[in-house]
Protein backbone atom coordinates (compact mmCIF):
# COMPACT_ATOMS: atom_id res chain seq x y z
CA UNK A 1 0.00 0.00 0.00
CA UNK A 2 1.53 3.34 -0.97
CA UNK A 3 1.03 6.65 0.86
CA UNK A 4 -1.60 7.84 -1.63
CA UNK A 5 -3.71 4.73 -1.04
CA UNK A 6 -3.14 5.00 2.71
CA UNK A 7 -4.39 8.60 2.77
CA UNK A 8 -7.44 7.63 0.71
CA UNK A 9 -8.16 4.74 3.08
CA UNK A 10 -7.82 6.95 6.14
CA UNK A 11 -10.14 9.55 4.59
CA UNK A 12 -12.72 6.85 3.85
CA UNK A 13 -12.60 5.66 7.46
CA UNK A 14 -13.14 9.25 8.68
CA UNK A 15 -16.28 9.53 6.55
CA UNK A 16 -17.76 6.20 7.68
CA UNK A 17 -20.81 7.18 9.72
CA UNK A 18 -21.49 3.58 10.72
CA UNK A 19 -18.24 3.30 12.73
CA UNK A 20 -17.79 4.48 16.30
CA UNK A 21 -14.74 6.65 17.11
CA UNK A 22 -13.07 3.59 18.68
CA UNK A 23 -13.70 1.51 15.54
CA UNK A 24 -12.33 4.31 13.36
CA UNK A 25 -9.14 4.54 15.46
CA UNK A 26 -8.64 0.76 15.37
CA UNK A 27 -9.20 0.63 11.61
CA UNK A 28 -6.70 3.45 11.06
CA UNK A 29 -4.09 1.64 13.17
CA UNK A 30 -4.59 -1.49 11.07
CA UNK A 31 -4.27 0.47 7.82
CA UNK A 32 -1.08 2.16 9.02
CA UNK A 33 0.39 -1.15 10.18
CA UNK A 34 -0.45 -2.78 6.86
CA UNK A 35 1.16 0.15 5.02
CA UNK A 36 4.27 -0.12 7.20
CA UNK A 37 3.85 3.43 8.48
CA UNK A 38 5.14 4.13 11.96
CA UNK A 39 2.45 5.78 14.02
CA UNK A 40 3.50 8.76 16.10
CA UNK A 41 2.56 8.65 19.73
CA UNK A 42 -0.49 10.85 19.83
CA UNK A 43 -0.99 13.52 22.47
CA UNK A 44 -3.86 12.72 24.76
CA UNK A 45 -5.86 15.25 26.73
CA UNK A 46 -8.40 14.73 29.49
CA UNK A 47 -11.53 16.35 30.84
CA UNK A 48 -10.38 18.92 33.37
CA UNK A 49 -7.23 19.95 31.45
CA UNK A 50 -6.89 23.72 31.23
CA UNK A 51 -5.59 25.75 28.33
CA UNK A 52 -4.61 29.37 27.79
CA UNK A 53 -5.22 31.08 24.45
CA UNK A 54 -2.79 33.53 22.86
CA UNK A 55 -5.30 36.22 23.86
CA UNK A 56 -5.05 35.25 27.52
CA UNK A 57 -8.35 33.41 27.91
CA UNK A 58 -8.43 30.32 30.13
CA UNK A 59 -10.48 27.33 28.97
CA UNK A 60 -11.22 23.92 30.45
CA UNK A 61 -11.81 20.75 28.47
CA UNK A 62 -15.27 19.76 29.69
CA UNK A 63 -17.90 17.14 29.04
CA UNK A 64 -20.74 18.49 26.93
CA UNK A 65 -23.33 15.73 26.46
CA UNK A 66 -23.72 12.23 25.06
CA UNK A 67 -20.07 11.46 24.39
CA UNK A 68 -19.09 14.98 23.42
CA UNK A 69 -16.52 17.36 24.87
CA UNK A 70 -15.92 21.09 24.47
CA UNK A 71 -13.53 23.86 25.45
CA UNK A 72 -15.37 26.11 27.91
CA UNK A 73 -14.23 29.55 29.10
CA UNK A 74 -13.61 29.77 32.83
CA UNK A 75 -14.35 33.50 32.81
CA UNK A 76 -17.79 33.51 31.16
CA UNK A 77 -18.82 29.88 30.54
CA UNK A 78 -18.99 30.32 26.77
CA UNK A 79 -17.89 27.49 24.51
CA UNK A 80 -14.96 28.08 22.16
CA UNK A 81 -16.62 26.04 19.38
CA UNK A 82 -19.33 23.42 19.05
CA UNK A 83 -19.00 20.26 21.15
CA UNK A 84 -17.12 17.42 19.45
CA UNK A 85 -17.81 13.69 19.68
CA UNK A 86 -14.95 11.94 21.49
CA UNK A 87 -14.21 8.29 22.08
CA UNK A 88 -13.28 8.88 25.73
CA UNK A 89 -13.43 12.25 27.48
CA UNK A 90 -10.51 11.19 29.67
CA UNK A 91 -8.38 10.27 26.63
CA UNK A 92 -9.13 12.94 24.02
CA UNK A 93 -6.90 12.40 20.99
CA UNK A 94 -4.97 15.14 19.23
CA UNK A 95 -7.32 14.92 16.23
CA UNK A 96 -10.40 15.26 18.47
CA UNK A 97 -8.80 18.22 20.25
CA UNK A 98 -8.03 19.86 16.90
CA UNK A 99 -11.73 19.70 16.02
CA UNK A 100 -12.58 21.30 19.39
CA UNK A 101 -10.29 24.22 18.62
CA UNK A 102 -12.38 25.28 15.63
CA UNK A 103 -10.96 27.51 12.91
CA UNK A 104 -8.10 28.88 15.02
CA UNK A 105 -6.61 25.41 15.46
CA UNK A 106 -4.75 23.88 18.39
CA UNK A 107 -1.74 26.19 18.03
CA UNK A 108 -3.87 28.90 19.68
CA UNK A 109 -4.01 26.83 22.91
CA UNK A 110 -1.26 26.09 25.41
CA UNK A 111 -1.97 23.50 28.06
CA UNK A 112 -1.38 24.87 31.53
CA UNK A 113 -0.71 22.88 34.67
CA UNK A 114 -2.86 23.71 37.66
CA UNK A 115 -1.60 22.81 41.12
CA UNK A 116 -4.18 21.54 43.56
CA UNK A 117 -5.06 23.98 46.34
Amino acid sequence: MNNLNLEAGLATVDKANSLSPEQKDATKRILRAFAGVEQEEEKVYSAGNRFETHGGGIFILARANDGKAVLTSLSDGNQWASPVEVGDRFAVTASEFTKMCGVTGPSNFTRIEVKDD
